[in-house]
C-alpha cells in the first residue's frame, strides 16, 4: 500500500509547485487521455510494485542551485542517488515494504515493514562524512536526543537497526484509521486526468509517451479535497491555495499497455514563476520515477532494538516545550492545536484545556 501511495502522491504532488505553459502538440486526443486515466487507476489499484525515484540532473546544476553550498562530491552523490520503495499487500497489518535511500554508491537509509513492524537503520557516519558534519555536532545531537528520553538513539548513531511495532496503532494515534486509502488514491488519479489536456508524443522504447498539461490551481484544489486528513497537515505546513498562481504545468508519463512505466517532472518549469530566476548554470533538473514489478520478500530483523511508540511520540512532542512561552519545562500546548484527537488525548494532564 505504501508504494501506491507514493506513486499517486507523486502524480498529485507534481501540481504543488508553480507553473509554466505545457506542450500543445498535435497528438492531443481523448484516446490519449483515456489511456492515461486507465493506467493511473491500474497503478494506484495494484497490490505490489517498486518505484525508483531519482533526479535527472548534473553536478553543475546542483552546485549552481545550491549557490555553491554543495561541493562537487556532494552534488555527484545526490545526482547519482536513488530512493527505492517496494511494497506488497493492501492491509497495513500484513503488508510488507522495503525502502532504501542511496547516495552515490552508498545505502545511507533502509526501512522495512513486516508484520505490522517498522524496522529502520541509517548510516549516520557516511551521511556525516559526505556532508562535512563534524564529530562534535554529532555528539551534541546525540546528547539532545537522550535529553528527550530517546535512550535508544545510540543504536541509530551506531548504524544498527531499531524496530517500531504496532504501526496500525500509530495510524490510530495520528487519526488515519478511518481513511479509505484506495478511494483517496483513485480520487487523486481521477483529479489529474479530469483536469488534464493529454498529448500523445509517440512511441519511445515500446511505451507511449503521454504529456499531461494541468491547470495548477484547480488540480491542487481537487487533490487537497481527496487527501482528507492529510490535507490539513499539508496546509498546516504552509501548502495551501492562497499563494498558488493561475497557470499550467506539464507532467510526462510513459505507458506500456495499461501500465505506467515512468513519470517525469521538469522542475525547471517552476523557475519561470519564482520571484527570482534560478541561478545561472541550472540547466537540467527533473524528478524521474521508474515503476516496475516487485515479487521479492521482506524479512524481519531479529536483533533490532525495540522503540516504544507512545514514548517516542511523547518525547518528540515534549521537545516542543518552551517554544511558545511555556517555561515550566513541559510541552507548549499551543503546538498541539489542530492535532488529531488521539494525539491530544496523550496530553490530558499537561493540556486539559484542549481536551473535548
Amino acid at each position: 500500500m505504501r508504494l501506491k501511495l507514493v506513486v499517486a502522491l507523486i502524480a498529485g504532488a507534481l501540481v504543488f509547485g508553480a507553473c509554466s505553459t505545457g506542450p500543445n502538440g498535435s497528438g492531443t486526443s481523448e484516446d490519449a487521455k483515456a489511456r492515461l486515466t486507465a493506467a493511473l487507476l491500474q497503478t494506484s489499484g495494484g497490490d505490489s510494485g517498486t518505484a525508483t525515484i531519482s533526479l535527472d540532473t548534473d553536478t553543475s546544476s546542483l552546485t549552481a542551485i545550491s549557490n555553491g553550498e554543495l561541493t562537487e562530491e556532494q552534488a555527484q552523490a545526490i545526482a547519482d542517488g536513488t530512493l527505492t520503495v517496494s511494497s506488497k499487500g493492501k492491509d497495513p497489518a500484513t503488508a510488507t515494504s522495503l525502502t532504501t535511500l542511496d547516495l552515490g554508491d552508498q545505502t545511507v537509509l533502509e526501512m522495512r515493514q513486516v508484520d505490522n513492524t517498522l524496522y529502520l537503520r541509517a548510516d549516520v557516519d557516511s551521511i556525516a562524512r559526505l556532508f562535512g558534519q563534524d564529530q562534535a555536532a554529532l555528539d551534541d545531537a546525540r546528547r539532545q536526543a537522550k535529553g528527550l528520553g530517546l535512550d535508544w538513539i545510540d543504536t541509530v548513531f551506531n548504524g544498527d537497526w531499531i524496530a517500531i511495532k504496532n504501526l496500525s496503532q500509530a495510524q490510530d494515534q495520528l487519526g488515519q484509521t478511518n481513511v479509505d486509502q484506495q478511494k483517496m488514491l483513485e480520487g487523486i488519479a481521477n483529479d489529474v486526468t479530469d483536469n488534464a489536456t493529454v498529448t500523445d508524443e509517440g512511441e519511445e522504447d515500446g511505451a507511449s509517451h503521454l504529456v499531461a498539461t494541468l491547470p495548477i490551481r484547480q488540480t491542487l484544489e481537487d487533490v487537497l479535497g481527496d487527501l482528507g486528513p492529510a490535507s490539513q497537515t499539508l496546509q498546516g505546513l504552509g501548502t495551501g491555495l492562497q499563494d498558488v498562481p493561475d497557470g499550467e504545468i506539464s507532467v510526462d508519463f510513459w505507458v506500456a499497455g495499461n501500465t505506467i512505466e515512468r513519470i517525469r517532472f521538469d522542475l525547471l518549469q517552476l523557475g519561470k514563476l519564482a520571484p527570482t530566476p534560478p541561478p545561472d548554470g541550472v540547466d537540467k533538473l527533473a524528478i524521474d520515477v521508474a515503476l516496475s514489478d516487485f515479487d521479492g520478500n521482506v524479512e524481519p530483523v531479529e536483533d533490532a532494538v525495540e522503540v516504544d511508540l507512545e514514548g517516542l511520540m511523547q518525547s518528540l512532542l515534549g521537545g516542543l516545550g518552551g517554544l511558545g512561552g511555556d517555561t515550566g519545562g513541559g510541552i507548549d500546548c499551543s503546538m498541539l492545536q489542530g492535532a488529531p484527537p488521539q494525539v491530544i488525548k496523550l496530553y490530558k494532564k499537561e493540556c486539559p484545556e484542549l481536551q473535548k
